[in-house]
């Protein structure tokens, strides 16, 4: 049983693996609908890294941002390309506003970001 839209339904959800040069899986998990992607992330990384020797970036999509999971995509020796969600860049942005030292004061200074993956210089 998962959760698809508003209602509750069958319903599952594949996160693959694919190599970027053939558009070919290398690994796949098959989960729940209702499960949460950023749960799946190991596994899928340890059956990718059965078939393939090494990989150097891990791109995925803003669902499964966490610090979790780039600590899991750099300990497998990839970098991680992960978008940070809207709302955690939100929040992170306006703890600049608060008089903290944070990211906001560092993009407004004129000053280098790095979100995991994504760098901005002001």
């Amino acid at each position: 049983m998962g959760r698809d839209g508003k209602t509750y339904d069958l319903g599952y959800k594949a996160h693959l693996a694919v190599d970027a040069d053939s558009d070919m899986p290398v690994a796949a998990v098959v989960a729940s609908a209702n499960e949460n992607e950023k749960k799946h992330v190991e596994e899928l990384l340890e059956k990718a890294s059965l078939m393939v020797d090494g990989f150097e970036v891990v791109v995925a999509d803003s669902q499964y941002s966490s610090k979790r999971v780039r600590t899991n995509i750099m300990e497998h020796g990839a970098e991680p390309v992960v978008p940070y969600s809207l709302i955690r860049l939100v929040v992170s942005l306006c703890s600049g506003l608060t008089g903290s030292s944070g990211p906001a004061d560092r993009l407004w200074s004129g000053g280098s970001m790095d979100w995991g993956g994504l760098r901005w210089r002001g």
